[in-house]
Parts: C-alpha cells; sequence; structure tokens
C-alpha cells in the first residue's frame, strides 16, 4: 500500500514537472518570437500606443494612490525605531533608497499584474476560447505583431514610467510625515534626499521595473493564449496569471538585486 502511494505521489510530481517545463519552453519561445518581432520594428504602433494608455495612462490613479500611502507608511515606520536612537534626521534617507531601489519596482508590478496582468489575460484567453484567434490564423494574420508584441511593449514602458511616479510620489509621502509629523525641517529633509539619492540607486529601480514589466505581459499573454474551457477555464486561467507573475516578481526580484548589487556597487 505505502508502495503504491509512493509511485502515486513519483507519478504526480513528474506529471506536473513535465507540464511545468513544456510550458516553461513555450513561454520561452512565445518570449523570443516577440523579441524578435519587437527589434525588427514590425509590431503595429497603433496598437502599441492603445495598449500603453491601457497599461499606464489608465493605471495612473492607482499607482499614486499606492505610492502616497507607502511612502507615508514607511516614513512613519523608520521614524518610530529612529527616534529611539536619536536619528530621526535619517528618515529621508531611509526613504529614498528603499523606495527607489527596491519598494517602487516591486509594488508597481504587483499592482500592474492584478490590474493590467489579469485583463491582458481575460481579453485574450476570450478570443481564445471563442476561436477568434484561430480565425486570424487562418487569414494568415500575424498573432505576434498584432496581439502580443504590442502589449509586451506597452507592459514594459508601463513599468518602466510608473516606477518613476512611484518613486516621486512615494518620496512626497515621506516629506509630508517627516516634515509635518516629526517635524524634520523641509531643508534637511530635502537635501538629505538629494544626498541619499544616486544614480546607482534609480538605475536599480528601473532595470527592476523594465524586466518586471515585461515578465507581466509574458505570463498574462502565456495564460491568455492556453486558456480553453469556457468560462470556468479563463477565470481559472486569469486567477493563475495573477498569481504567477507576484511570485515570479517577487522571486526574481531576490536574484535580480543580488546581480545588480554586483554589477553596479
Amino acid at each position: 500500500m505505502n508502495r503504491q502511494l509512493f509511485l502515486s505521489f513519483v507519478e504526480r510530481l513528474g506529471g506536473r514537472l513535465v507540464k511545468f517545463l513544456i510550458g516553461l519552453g513555450d513561454a520561452i519561445g512565445l518570449l523570443l518570437r516577440n523579441l524578435r518581432v519587437i527589434f525588427i520594428f514590425q509590431s503595429r504602433l497603433s496598437l502599441t500606443v492603445e495598449q500603453m494608455y491601457y497599461c499606464a495612462a489608465r493605471s495612473f490613479g492607482i499607482i499614486v494612490v499606492g505610492s502616497f500611502f507607502v511612502g507615508m507608511v514607511l516614513a512613519m515606520q523608520t521614524a518610530y525605531e529612529l527616534q529611539k536612537f536619536g536619528l530621526t534626521l535619517q528618515i529621508a534617507n531611509i526613504v529614498c533608497v528603499s523606495l527607489v531601489r527596491e519598494l517602487s519596482p516591486v509594488f508597481t508590478a504587483l499592482l500592474l499584474a492584478g490590474r493590467v496582468g489579469s485583463g491582458m489575460t481575460a481579453e485574450l484567453g476570450s478570443m481564445k476560447i471563442n476561436d477568434q484567434i484561430k480565425a486570424m490564423k487562418m487569414l494568415n494574420l500575424d498573432i505576434d505583431r498584432l496581439l502580443i508584441s504590442p502589449r509586451l511593449i506597452a507592459s514594459t514602458l508601463a513599468a518602466f514610467s510608473l516606477t518613476i511616479v512611484f518613486d516621486v510620489v512615494g518620496i512626497v509621502g515621506g516629506y509630508m510625515v517627516g516634515v509635518w509629523q516629526m517635524n524634520v525641517p523641509f531643508y534637511t529633509y530635502h537635501s538629505t534626499t538629494l544626498e541619499a539619492l544616486t544614480f546607482k540607486d534609480m538605475a536599480c529601480g528601473l532595470i527592476k521595473g523594465i524586466f518586471f514589466g515585461m515578465l507581466i505581459a509574458l505570463v498574462s499573454c502565456y495564460y491568455g493564449l492556453s486558456a480553453k474551457g469556457g468560462a470556468k477555464g479563463l477565470g481559472e486561467n486569469t486567477k493563475k496569471s495573477v498569481v504567477t507573475s507576484s511570485i515570479i516578481v517577487l522571486i526574481s526580484d531576490f536574484f535580480l538585486t543580488k546581480l545588480l548589487i554586483f554589477l553596479l556597487d
């Protein structure tokens, strides 16, 4: 009995591993095909601009609100700890570097995964289930050029630009807590922020933003194109898209941080 349970477990584990490797290969193939389309400038410009509006402009509000309160909470928690050591004036250092290097790209990516990634998966999945994609292929239309590469470009540029917005608004939120609540002189807070902010910090955060934006679009498009089973299957794939994107962002952030520290510091 125990032997049968063990063999059943190994079989299920092996099946999931094979399924994962097949999916990983398909996703990498999807990425490489569309990078080729992008680099030879075959992506449809009008569709890319439309996706940029959807990914960046319509996500601006949630990024501003989220970054403002993240900056305020970070400054408040930092001030609470630094007060114990009489180092309240160092709030600006910690808030600025933490936001620019780490929190801004990660939080921006997680918000985009929930808002933009789920929408991409649902839209492409609906087209797949309703055989619209099959009809486009029968008409000899390039799916990568018309559907995938515009989303890949738009998500990457949106993550890059919205990471900058998150940086600016988050630092402003930190200013408000530091100056108004902790009574740090404005000039001191401002000069400390400028001294703490370096090109390496900004480069680190923006490189992460580009990488995360590309990952979100890739995962979302992959799950959209692999949707099947009607509305229930579409819902499952949309959920998987958001969860997988978020997990990959958090895991890759660790390795990307180590790599960037090695390369830039």
